[in-house]
């Protein structure tokens, strides 16, 4: 008897969540102020399931919420729902009733949002054959002629002009090639926002997820500077890749029968996602250091902006970063014991 009254409990409790959830998810649909908010709340109720009631609970629950979603809004809102947010809330939940720590519960909430983007991105494709980074790209170039013609007009230097243009047409011919990182990056992004907002917002409701370590003791393991020669290695086997506009690989190749030994995109995705992971962890050593002079948090971030908008300076954060991962640069030149550390 007991059994089944929890049982009760809990199929009721599931279609409240999965109600909730649905209606969260279309007003991250269809209010567009709002749902800039209620996108990091839609995953919370299956989270809380999870934790009250276990993962088949929620499951069932998440596909009650995709059917009322695609009875109100259409087919693709369900499906939205249940490849978007559903995935995100189950992974929280699970890993905070598996009692895990939060860096594997934000690698577990990182793989699914970036299988998420993957499958998004198939279906996109599959359905109406048109890849929506490819149109966020062409937005953004006609969005720099746009701003160039404007210069233009003003009267600014055109020989200044145009170097910018080219370089900001090199940048833009990579952004294909690299979509893959961009996705990895992207999803992790969206899973550290999607775990802070959980965490705050499942703490007042009871339950607890644990805090990631402070950010100021971040560090990447000193193998993965080795990575650096292989990236290389790796981009110089696959030949070159477009200078000016998106197309067809310019050079030959150096592998046989004129075909690249490996694809060019390996090794540039892996140059470019170790790059950007060591310049952040160059920022963070540049916070602790900046912390030995001054605890004054505004002025760090100011000379911080001062140095990522300034070209070669930013490229010193890279170093820094790298450095730190064979020196332990924060703890020779860090701020001295008394000092306090910020949290993450």
């Amino acid at each position: 008897m007991a059994q089944r009254r929890l049982s009760t409990q809990g199929i009721t409790e599931g279609a409240v969540q999965a109600a909730l959830v649905a209606i969260f998810a279309l007003a991250t649909r269809y209010i567009p102020v709002l749902g800039l908010a209620t996108a990091f709340v839609v995953p919370l109720p299956l989270a809380v399931l999870v934790l009250r009631r276990g993962l088949l609970p929620a499951l069932l629950a998440a596909g009650v919420a995709g059917v009322i979603a695609g009875l109100l809004a259409g087919p693709l809102a369900g499906a939205g729902l249940l490849l978007t947010f559903a995935p995100i809330g189950l992974a929280l939940g699970w890993g905070a009733r598996s009692g895990w720590k939060a860096a594997t519960i934000l690698l577990l909430t990182s793989v699914v949002v970036i299988a998420s983007l993957a499958v998004n991105l198939a279906l996109t494709l599959a359905l109406s054959n048109v890849n929506p980074y490819t149109i966020m790209i062409e937005s953004m170039q006609q969005g720099q002629d746009a701003a160039m013609a404007f210069y233009q007009r003003l009267g600014i230097n055109t020989e200044a002009l145009q170097q910018t243009n080219q370089q900001m047409a090199q940048v833009l011919a990579l952004l294909p090639k690299l979509l893959p990182v961009l996705m990895i990056q992207a999803g992790v992004v969206i899973a550290w926002l999607n775990f802070q907002v959980a965490r705050t917002i499942l703490r007042r409701l009871g339950f607890a997820l644990p805090a990631l370590p402070p950010a100021s003791t971040w560090r990447l393991p000193s193998f993965m500077v080795w990575l650096l020669p292989l990236a290389l290695l790796l981009f110089m086997l696959g030949g070159s890749l477009p200078q000016s506009s998106p197309g067809p690989d310019t050079a030959p190749p150096p592998g046989p029968a004129g075909r690249p030994i490996v694809p060019p995109e390996i090794g540039l995705n892996l140059l470019y996602l170790l790059q950007t992971l060591f310049a952040v962890q160059g920022v963070i050593v540049a916070w602790v250091l900046l912390g030995r002079y001054t605890s004054v948090a505004a002025l760090r971030i100011f000379v911080l902006l001062f140095v990522l908008v300034n070209p070669l300076l930013s490229r010193l954060l890279f170093l820094l970063g790298l450095a730190d991962s064979i020196f332990p640069l924060r703890e020779w030149f860090g701020p001295r014991p008394a000092a306090s550390e910020d949290p993450a």
